[in-house]
């Protein structure tokens, strides 16, 4: 059926007004990286930095999209999860964003249930 599930991932800042300033595309100052981990024991927090499977860099740009190319034999038919993980450097404010995904085969996303969270 599948060899290589292909899939992208892409982040879109909302451009909002905050404490009363409107926020320009062109002068973003707030930086994100876009990181994913394979997540083999299930409702696990990413606490360090290693073994990602795809590590971006940070960029202040409005959309950002991060390609993912995965055996399907090791998540097409298991219960392996993955976990997408943005990173904002030096946090100024808040920021929103949406999020769209596209994908060679059928997935599942939830969010993190941090009730099921467990430290390793």
């Amino acid at each position: 059926m599948y060899d290589t599930i292909i899939t992208w991932i892409v982040i879109s800042k909302m451009l909002i007004t905050q404490n009363g300033q409107s926020e320009e595309e062109e002068k973003a100052m707030d930086y994100l990286a876009m990181h994913a981990y394979s997540n083999a024991q299930g409702y696990t927090k990413i606490l360090e930095d290693r073994n990602a499977l795809v590590k971006s860099v940070y960029t202040n740009e409005q959309n950002y999209m991060l390609y993912l190319e995965l055996p399907a034999a090791d998540y097409l038919h298991s219960q392996k999860l993955i976990n997408l993980v943005l990173d904002q450097h030096q946090r100024m404010k808040d920021l929103f964003f949406n999020i769209r995904i596209v994908s060679s085969c059928n997935f599942v996303t939830e969010r993190a249930s941090f009730k099921q969270l467990k430290h390793v």
